[in-house]
């Protein structure tokens, strides 16, 4: 940029004063975004690649370094809490660590090498830039070091690998949903050894995921240390959920009960709840008895063999059925061949 101001400067001015299509030049030439030096490492997703897939390369909660930092769609004040208490952290953790001062004076002198990583021109002040460094830096460390700095909302938590079956899946191990009339709360699920998955009845209409999703915005937001009961009831739900076959199976047992008259709508329904729910094993607490034994007995030689061989008679009755159908059409083919073949012959004698 300063090459351009000096070639600008250069150029000679008539006595009058430069005219507006030289000002209008020159201001062009200095909004010139500069060439991306040979060290940048750091480039803004192409328009080419973000069109339709913006969600993709978009934070949703904090933004790291200077190209979203502008976004609108983020929580700037949650960010920099955030931040804050991430330097406030590796601060005061310990008497011998580094103090504001000593941090600061070293990212000033990497500040241009710093700069120099991003492809285009960071419009921060030196003040700005430094702020930035160190604050962002620090996130990054206590996010990584999360054993180190627990219990907070930013964390990628990591999500259960729990093994997902629904009510169609389990059926093929002998487990059918069951009305829980008995059940004190929504959430009081049970699993028996006869193979029923006791269930309480849900009544579900449109206004239906307004309230959950409330529930589960007052449940993760209330900050407390307790078992995430609804979380965990709404992943187990779309779990059991997948197929327009699970609701009518659900609705069959009187487990669920809904004014849609589109099963796949129901589906939506619950899948749109789940959406974006990260579960964690904290949440899974509240049914981790009712997983292990839907685990066990799924895995018992007996519920094996049973899914095993309703597997193989559904998959084999229809190529059974497919043969026979084969057979009569050929057969019928067959014959309709020599009438043809032998009715003229008939016709002549």
């Amino acid at each position: 940029m300063e090459a351009v101001e000096n070639r600008i400067a250069e150029n000679p001015s008539p006595p009058d004063g430069p005219s507006p299509l030289m000002l209008s030049l020159e201001d062009v030439l200095r909004k010139l975004p500069p060439q991306p030096q040979s060290t940048a490492c750091i480039y803004r997703i192409p328009r080419e690649l973000r069109k339709g897939n913006e969600h993709y390369y978009t934070p949703t909660t904090v933004s790291i370094g200077p190209l979203h930092a502008a976004n609108p769609s983020l929580d700037a004040a949650d960010g920099q809490q955030l931040k804050s208490r991430a330097l406030h952290h590796l601060l005061y953790r310990s008497e011998s660590g580094p103090t504001l001062g000593s941090l600061v004076q070293f990212l000033k002198g990497i500040e241009e090498a710093a700069r120099l990583c991003y492809a285009e021109m960071v419009d921060l002040s030196s003040d700005e830039f430094v702020k930035m460094m160190l604050l962002d830096g620090c996130f990054i460390l206590c996010a990584l070091h999360t054993s180190d700095y627990p219990n907070t909302s930013w964390q990628r938590k990591r999500v259960v690998a729990a093994k997902k079956r629904n009510i169609s899946e389990l059926a093929l191990y002998g487990i059918e949903p069951e009305h829980f009339f008995r059940a004190r709360t929504l959430a009081d699920i049970r699993f028996s050894a006869d193979g029923a998955l006791k269930i309480p009845p849900l009544y579900i209409q449109e206004s239906t995921i307004y309230l959950f999703k409330n529930l589960l915005a007052l449940e993760k937001c209330s900050g407390a240390q307790t078992q995430s009961c609804f979380v965990s009831y709404l992943f187990l739900m779309d779990t059991l959920v997948d197929t327009d076959k699970d609701v009518e199976r659900l609705v069959s047992a009187g487990v669920l009960e809904t004014t849609l008259n589109d099963k796949q709508a129901l589906v939506s329904l619950l899948s749109d709840l789940a959406t974006n729910m990260v579960v964690d094993d904290d949440d899974m607490e509240y049914f981790k008895d009712v997983y292990k034994d839907l685990q066990e007995y799924c895995d018992s030689s007996l519920a094996q063999w049973r899914a095993n061989f309703k597997r193989y008679y559904y998959e084999s009755r229809w190529d059974i059925l497919n043969s026979i159908l084969l057979f009569i059409l050929t057969v019928t083919q067959t014959l309709f061949a020599i009438l043809s073949y032998t009715s003229p012959e008939t016709k002549t004698h």
